[in-house]
């Protein structure tokens, strides 16, 4: 069924405040975007959960989220997008066919080879077995979370209404054949893909616990430091070390995936990395018909949540750019608001440039009249905004955030680049949903799309710090869901 959805036209410095005539128009390339999906293995010892039971103290919001009530149901809602886009591979506006899908990083939760390998069966096709034996399992003796079986009681559910699931655990613990997108896969690197918690480098103690067969039920005794988010930075196994436990069943696969490694897993199986490959080897490039998208890793390599760029990333990205004669879309996990990472004054490898900050990578873009979009992740929201050039002329770009598919809204987005009839440039966007059940019935623990279903009704209602209002800034203004965004006036 095609999908009716009503976009606000966003003219930018280029177009009229009058909208596009769409009859007619040619598509240049329509793509979609995913971001965020955070597929999880939630039984690991090397998590911390503990430390999202002191959310209250405003201390510890650094380091959060430790844990999502949502987060044992929360690979179905990804495996669930994709096979919605499998089955309506086509662009919302023009319905021409999906070129590529483009994630933009946080593809995994905890670095874990695991996840890893979870991530490219639901994208790409396999059998996921990620059996669940975490905190809220009724046999764990971990309190404080919310626990699906009705024979526990809890404060999320006599507090705030959060569902009894009787059999959940045992659905989703059970192996999930995906046939995946159908179409090209390319994606950027994020923090939680190659950090743990998508903080921190990992240590010899928190490798030792990630493939071990104990977890941890409380945080360790006595453990409160000043500086919640520093102890974890330096040592993430500080929140684990002299923990009380629990026995759970190793597994070696647990172990923290290195940018090399999470790049050859993507390009084993075909799913971008081609050559060339950029100054650090977490770079490429990927050519479309009439566009060229260039992804680049934006992860700091001292750790830390947010990002930075290197010095040999910019001369290779300024490049890149000059050399084509396409309209170029720029990737990476990290947009302008989350370049902001100073831990140290690091260099890249190659270069003796420091790392650099967004303001670098926007002095690269606008050098170029051909650049048309940059697609980020990391913020857990949709926003778009438009990038203008410093000049005041009429260049620039759309910097387009699209929301994660583990928190809510759960959502895709379409991006489609369109020619009109009178030569102008537009581009359509427009959330994406999943085809999961919008009232889970009682079915839900046995179907891919109830459990998907169940996931996003959880995910709209979260409690706690975040809050309602917090799921509305996530979900963003209709403005930076549904928009037609004028890039350029032709012929």
């Amino acid at each position: 069924t095609k999908r009716v959805v009503e976009h606000v036209w966003r003219p930018g410095p280029f177009t009229t405040a009058q909208g596009p005539d769409l009859a007619g128009a040619t598509t240049v390339v329509s793509l979609v975007h995913l971001t965020d999906t955070h597929v999880i293995d939630a039984s690991s010892p090397a998590r911390a959960e503990h430390a999202q039971l002191r959310e209250a103290d405003p201390k510890w919001a650094p380091v959060l989220a430790m844990h999502r009530p949502y987060e044992l149901v929360a690979n179905h809602a990804v495996a669930m997008l994709v096979e919605t886009i499998r089955r309506h591979p086509v662009g919302t506006v023009t319905e021409s066919p999906f070129s590529i899908a483009l994630v933009t990083g946080d593809c995994t939760d905890n670095a874990q080879r695991n996840e890893l390998d979870a991530y490219l069966s639901i994208m790409l096709g396999g059998t996921v077995a990620l059996a669940y034996d975490g905190v809220q399992s009724p046999e764990a003796e971990e309190t404080g979370f919310w626990c699906p079986d009705p024979s526990v009681s809890d404060d999320w559910k006599s507090k705030y209404g959060f569902p009894a699931v009787p059999g959940l655990i045992d659905a989703v613990s059970q192996p999930l054949d995906c046939t995946g997108l159908g179409i090209s896969l390319v994606a950027a690197i994020g923090n939680h893909d190659v950090l743990r918690q998508g903080t921190s480098l990992t240590s010899a103690d928190c490798e030792a616990w990630a493939v071990g067969d104990r977890k941890a039920t409380a945080l360790p005794p006595g453990f409160d430091p000043a500086d919640p988010f520093e102890a974890y930075l330096a040592d993430p196994a500080s929140y684990l070390n002299g923990a009380p436990t629990r026995p759970v069943l190793a597994d070696p696969l647990r172990r923290i995936v290195a940018p090399g490694e999470w790049v050859d897993a993507h390009r084993a199986r075909g799913a971008g990395f081609a050559s060339p490959l950029g100054a650090n080897g977490h770079d490429s490039v990927t050519d479309l018909a009439d566009v060229r998208i260039i992804v680049l890793d934006t992860n700091h390599p001292f750790g830390h949540y947010q990002g930075s760029i290197g010095g040999g990333q910019l001369a290779w990205l300024d490049d890149r750019i000059s050399e084509t004669d396409k309209w170029v879309i720029v990737a990476t996990h990290h947009g302008t608001e989350s370049l902001d990472n100073e831990i140290g004054l690091q260099t890249d490898a190659g270069s003796a440039a420091e790392r650099r900050h967004a303001d670098a990578i926007l002095a690269v873009l606008h050098r170029h009249d051909r650049v048309v979009a940059w697609l980020s992740g990391h913020r857990h929201i949709n926003r778009v905004s438009h990038r203008q050039h410093p000049s005041g002329a009429n260049q620039g770009f759309w910097e387009i955030i699209t929301a994660s598919t583990i928190d809510w809204p759960s959502q895709g987005r379409s991006v489609e680049i369109l020619r009109t009839v009178d030569g102008s440039l537009v581009m359509a966007c427009s959330p994406v949903d999943h085809a999961g059940d919008l009232v889970p019935g009682a079915d839900a623990p046995h179907s891919l799309a109830g459990i998907a279903g169940l996931h996003r009704e959880l995910a709209a209602n979260l409690v706690g710090p975040w809050g309602t209002p917090k799921v509305a800034k996530l979900s963003g203004r209709l403005e930076d869901k549904a928009c037609i965004l004028g890039l350029r006036v032709g012929p």
